[in-house]
């Protein structure tokens, strides 16, 4: 039982965490035969195997302090290499990394030793532990692991959560969930939050004298990126077919099924004001872009279309089949999409910001609190539904001097919120 019930002092809180780690071991059969079916499944399930093993054959030939920086998914990762770089420059250390999400595909370059983040069982956490030794654990945005916070600080290891945000509608304030997730983020030593909103929000679940505004180190990773990341080695074809400083094509960035069924009733306007249109797909599997190569022609049957693997000249629509270019192809667009937001939540804004590109994209930014600056410092604006669209994208076609004064003040706030990763540190590691 000593694996399925840690011990909390509250009656309330032990019942929460009990019915938490009853539904951990009530679904992990079904994990388990999900792995033997679905071959992502298996892979998932595979990739965590040994981990004490592992982490023990790593570790052996290091004798630094271990900082461990989780990341659920690819943002999150970049947070975390901004963090990594600012510890790097106060203490020679270890950067240990953890990743929960499949979309990372390898290890990244900042981290000394690397793992798949593992189910949250609490036996897991007293056999991974011991090995990996960490003198401190951070996280992202919001990211708790019950179980793993519970053990981390029975084993006097501090925990801590980075570049804090929560939506103002986000469950985790709303009753009952208040509940589980107030006891989940006491657990933290310290949460460093992006602004006095998250500040507000985040007093309502730890105790306010362990929170501090320490800003986001998205903006960081964002600048760092552009500044020294390598960008693949078709970037100079994308270049050559579209020189940087034309501002005479539009980038749909992130694109989903829903942004397609919205936004392509409006290629022939935007082809016939004389603007390309490079299409970036989230997923590039070929299923996938066979699927918005039909979707293209169905919505603009005279237009040359090309993916950027084939393209022998400039074409009127370009599908981009290569991962890695986008954050280095905004530069030079009269404007830009971002999608996710109308489905789920946005994506990453702050690239074409920096690159001084105004942001068009949906609804659903609440949980984005670059998106919302951007938004307030008007770089960025909202639609609804392919009617708002259309009059954002005339807007924005027909007034150049608007489109640009737009990025440049995203450009600027991108740059001024610079350094919240060093601030972060010094604060608390």
């Amino acid at each position: 039982m000593i694996f399925l019930l840690p011990v909390f002092p509250e009656m309330s809180v032990l019942t929460m965490f009990f019915l938490y780690n009853l539904l951990l071991h009530f679904l992990y059969p079904l994990y388990r035969l999900s792995a033997l079916l679905h071959p992502g499944m298996r892979e998932f399930h595979i990739s965590r195997q040994n981990l004490s093993q592992e982490l023990q054959r790593q570790r052996r030939a290091i004798n630094k302090p271990v900082y461990w920086l989780h990341a659920s998914s690819v943002g999150e990762l970049d947070q975390a290499g901004a963090i990594a770089r600012a510890l790097r420059e106060e203490k020679d250390v270890c950067i240990a990394v953890s990743v929960f999400s499949s979309s990372v595909r390898q290890a990244p370059a900042f981290a000394d030793l690397f793992f798949r983040f593992p189910l949250d069982f609490r036996s897991t956490w007293l056999g991974i532990l011991p090995e990996l030794r960490p003198a401190a654990y951070v996280t992202m945005t919001w990211d708790v692991w019950p179980n793993l916070l519970y053990t981390l600080k029975e084993s006097n290891i501090p925990a801590f959560l980075c570049s804090a945000a929560l939506g103002a509608n986000s469950r985790h304030l709303i009753w009952p969930y208040r509940l589980f997730y107030r006891r989940c983020y006491s657990l933290f030593r310290g949460i460093g939050v992006v602004d006095r909103e998250n500040f507000d929000r985040f007093c309502q679940l730890a105790p306010g004298e362990r929170i501090r505004i320490t800003g986001d180190s998205r903006y960081d990773s964002i600048l760092e990126k552009l500044k020294s990341g390598q960008p693949p080695a078709e970037l100079q074809r994308l270049r050559e077919l579209y020189p940087p400083g034309g501002r005479d094509r539009i980038i749909l960035a992130s694109t989903y099924k829903s942004c397609e069924e919205t936004l392509f009733p409006l290629l022939s306007g935007l082809l016939e004001k004389k603007f390309s249109v490079l299409i970036f797909p989230h997923h590039i599997g070929e299923e996938r872009l066979e699927e918005i190569e039909r979707k293209i022609f169905s919505a603009t049957p005279q237009a040359a279309v090309s993916r950027l693997s084939q393209a022998k000249a400039r074409p009127d629509i370009l599908l981009v089949d290569r991962l890695g270019l986008l954050a280095f192809a905004y530069h030079g667009a009269r404007f830009c999409y971002v999608g996710g937001a109308l489905h789920h939540r946005v994506h990453n804004t702050g690239e074409p910001a920096a690159c001084g590109v105004a942001v068009v994209t949906g609804p659903a930014i609440q949980a984005s609190p670059v998106a919302l600056a951007l938004e307030k410092q008007e770089a960025l604006w909202r639609c609804q539904n392919t009617a708002d669209f259309a009059r954002r994208f005339q807007i924005l076609c027909n007034d150049p001097e608007l489109a640009r004064n737009a990025g440049e003040r995203g450009r600027a706030f991108i740059k001024g919120n610079a350094g919240s990763s060093r601030q972060f540190v010094k604060e608390f590691l």
